[in-house]
């Protein structure tokens, strides 16, 4: 009697167990939509009411696809560490990016444009150190040989090309471990890296939109993360600053999420950089092009209004109010990185591997489960012979 039941006690925790054990290809909780409109790089949009009305944006990008590149946009820089702040639409569209969020802390907080800002770093660009950091937040980094890594500050070691402070340190995930504050829900960016470095996942999560999309706290931002595939996370600037733009069939940089910019749903303020990705257009009518796979649609989101021009600046050293159609530089053309300038070669993203890793990963998680479906019969066959005993 005693061993039936230990081998009842022991089925039931190694079903627990199965339970607990990720599935490749498990469903995305919430209604979703995905699409692939570039090489390398996926949307998804998820619709979730619990636990409370969230519209999730993620982007999915393979680092090791074609044509594929991430940069570290910003607006014009006016002295050391001081730049002046741009839209991101606007820096996308200067610089050509497919997509692009809303990148590092900056201060003073502003939503006006043009105004001159102190970038909170480490933040690199094109291989050159715009602000190096004064405490140990940690960044977002691309490396050469197109990997991501998210690394404390001071940033050591040769190779970084790209890098973007957040707000964490040393990050919202860590090790696979979401971690920070249960905060009050709020909108989020946050950039997230999976574990070999060659996937890059971006999150935007639309908030204080009281019924609709209501944010997310620090912690849940970590597991959400981790929820797409990252090993690391990084909370970037959030709030009002929150924004995912991808350019439309004509390459115009258009808002895939709803933002709160100036405290009015469907406004963008300034920022101070932005995440940019480069990456190539899958034509329509290709044949490998994937398909649009929606299990729920959601409603499409409203272009944005342009963000009026301040009235004047506040401060001396502001830029002069622009004309809103014009576009100033935003990328000025920096100089080869010290690696190039030594070797002569110009780093670039790593050959497509063959999918063979993918079916191993796959092979394995089967022969996991078939396995602890095996010991579980033997349990329930010692069970029986024992109640019988």
């Amino acid at each position: 009697m005693e061993v039936a039941i230990r081998t009842r006690i022991l089925g039931l925790a190694l079903l627990a167990l199965l339970g607990a054990v990720p599935v490749a290809g498990a469903a995305i909780p919430g209604e979703v939509k995905r699409e692939t409109p570039f090489r390398g790089v996926t949307l998804v949009d998820v619709v979730r009411k619990t636990p409370r009305p969230l519209r999730i944006h993620v982007v999915l990008v393979d680092l090791r696809a074609e044509g594929v590149s991430v940069e570290v946009g910003h607006g014009r820089k006016l002295s050391r560490g001081r730049f002046a702040t741009k839209r991101v639409r606007l820096m996308a569209q200067k610089s050509g990016y497919a997509v692009a969020v809303n990148g590092g802390p900056f201060d003073p907080p502003t939503v006006v444009e043009n105004a001159p800002v102190l970038l909170e770093g480490p933040v690199r660009s094109r291989g050159i150190t715009l602000v190096r950091g004064r405490d140990s937040r940690a960044a977002l980094c691309i490396l050469a040989g197109n990997r991501a890594a998210i690394r404390g500050s001071p940033l050591r070691g040769s190779g970084i090309r790209e890098a973007v402070a957040g707000f964490d340190s040393p990050g919202c995930l860590v090790a696979g471990k979401a971690k920070g504050p249960n905060t009050r829900p709020e909108p989020r960016t946050a950039a997230g890296v999976s574990r070999d470095g060659r996937t890059l996942i971006l999150v935007v999560v639309d908030g204080r939109q009281e019924g609709i999309s209501e944010g997310m706290t620090i912690l849940e931002l970590g597991k959400l993360l981790r929820e797409f595939g990252a090993h690391e996370g990084l909370n970037l600037d959030g709030g009002g600053g929150s924004i995912l733009v991808v350019a439309d069939e004509k390459n115009v940089p258009r808002a895939r999420n709803v933002p709160v910019g100036l405290g009015i749903t469907g406004t963008e303020r300034a920022a101070g950089t932005c995440i940019g990705i480069r990456a190539e257009r899958i034509p329509p009518d290709e044949p490998d092009r994937p398909e649009e796979r929606p299990e729920a649609t959601n409603p499409e989101l409203p272009p944005l209004p342009p963000l009026p021009e301040p009235p004047g600046p506040s401060d001396p050293d502001a830029l002069p109010p622009r004309d809103p159609g014009e576009i100033a530089p935003v990328v000025e053309p920096l100089p080869e990185s010290p690696d190039e300038a030594k070797t002569g070669a110009k780093t670039g993203p790593a050959p497509e591997p063959s999918p063979a890793g993918e079916t191993r990963r796959g092979v394995a998680t089967w022969t996991i489960l078939g396995a602890a479906l095996a010991l579980l019969a033997l349990l329930l066959v010692l069970g029986k012979r024992g109640g019988k005993a």
